[in-house]
């Protein structure tokens, strides 16, 4: 009886909502690690995962981290991505539009739970009960307050799916909808993602479907006929001061197989090399001297640089002068503009650790532009293909 009210509440709610509700229940999340890169990586694993469960993704806001600011902001996803393009792979709709216009009544506010693996402690409260602490911190607490949720109770859904996020096994949909039925459950918030980190390899082609809005593909272009002659060569350069940290256990000689992104040359299996400092943090030596080799075979006439923060302009610039060559970055450092621009280099060089760089390269590997595929990365030269024993 509960299922068929369900449908029927669901039926008449259609009538007074512009959006026809999904019977299948929806998926909500938080993509609350990591900056941009990490985020697309969870967030390319959420949509396959929504898809998987056979419920609606409820597309969150991207995260950012303003300069001098204390607390995150928050981008809805619409003004950055073409929602159209996402709905051609998965079923989708925006936080806030869900939020506006379903939330009252699929998901009023006496029935928001949180859902994560299990409860933790406070991390300012050791009095408090452990729980699942959906907004404690930031960014959790400024991302849910974007969109007015609050939570009434927690599901640790670790008790009930001992494998979890796990859905390439065949029960794992059936496991889902017996513990948590959309009748009981419409919306499934999980306090992270439900995608894996770094993206699994069977996800990546998702990428094809994330299309940037005209408003930044528009900047791209521009600044490409104005100042980047074909053909060029794009760049990324991951040198910030953060960066020493995340490259430090290979200073240390520690031997890993992957680091954040790295599957992206190395491959899942460590199939065509292995993870070495000069990968993780290229010298500047490296850098000029891996542009010079794609100029030469190439024949570029441009560089365009992206960076978070040393673009190596006028190390480049001096390297390339015999040439007339000249290398460019965005006076504003917009990130979006910039992704765009990389997307559309005639050949893209990136690093191999970093998620920025990755989502670059999946890009360019799904897209449609067939001569828009050439992608390499610095310190890393790829070896023949090996079996891998499984």
């Amino acid at each position: 009886m509960d299922l068929k009210r369900n449908i029927l509440f669901l039926f008449l709610l259609s009538f007074a909502s512009s959006i026809n509700p999904d019977p299948s229940g929806y998926v909500a999340f938080c993509p609350c690690m990591g900056r941009f890169g990490n985020q697309m990586e969870q967030y390319i694993g959420a949509i396959s995962f929504a898809k998987q469960l056979n419920r609606t993704l409820i597309l969150p806001p991207i995260v950012e981290y303003p300069p001098g600011q204390s607390l995150a902001k928050m981008t809805d996803f619409e003004d950055l991505f073409e929602v159209k393009e996402l709905e051609k792979y998965a079923r989708v709709i925006p936080m806030g539009k869900f939020m506006r216009e379903l939330s009252s009544e699929i998901w009023p506010k006496e029935k928001r739970i949180a859902f994560c693996w299990g409860p933790r402690k406070s991390i300012y409260d050791d009095t408090a009960l452990p729980s699942c602490n959906a907004k404690e911190g930031n960014p959790f607490g400024p991302f849910w307050d974007h969109s007015g949720v609050n939570f009434v109770a927690d599901t640790y859904f670790g008790e009930a799916i001992p494998s979890g996020l796990d859905m390439g096994r065949m029960s794992a949909k059936r496991e889902w909808d017996n513990s948590y039925p959309p009748s009981n459950f419409p919306v499934i918030a999980f306090t992270g993602s439900p995608g894996s980190f770094p993206v699994k390899d069977e996800d990546r082609h998702v990428q094809k479907y994330i299309k940037f809005r005209p408003r930044i593909v528009d900047k791209a272009i521009k600044f490409i006929k104005e100042n980047l002659p074909r053909p060029f060569i794009g760049i990324h350069l991951r040198n910030n001061v953060d960066w020493n940290n995340v490259c430090k256990p290979l200073r240390e000689g520690q031997k890993l197989d992957h680091l954040f992104a790295s599957p992206q040359c190395l491959g899942y299996y460590n199939e065509y090399g292995t993870l070495t400092l000069e990968v993780c943090q290229p010298s500047e030596e490296t850098i000029l001297n891996q542009v010079e080799e794609v100029v030469n075979a190439i024949g570029a006439k441009a560089i365009f640089v992206s960076s978070d923060r040393d673009h190596l302009i006028p190390e480049l610039n001096e390297k390339f002068k015999s040439r007339e060559i000249t290398a460019y970055k965005l006076q504003d450092n917009d990130p979006y503009v910039s992704l765009a621009i990389l997307q559309r280099s005639d050949h893209f060089i990136g690093n191999c650790v970093s998620t920025f760089t990755s989502f670059v390269s999946r890009s360019r590997e799904f897209g449609s532009r067939k001569d828009l595929k050439q992608t390499s990365f610095f310190g890393f030269r790829p070896l023949p293909k090996r079996k891998i024993e499984l």
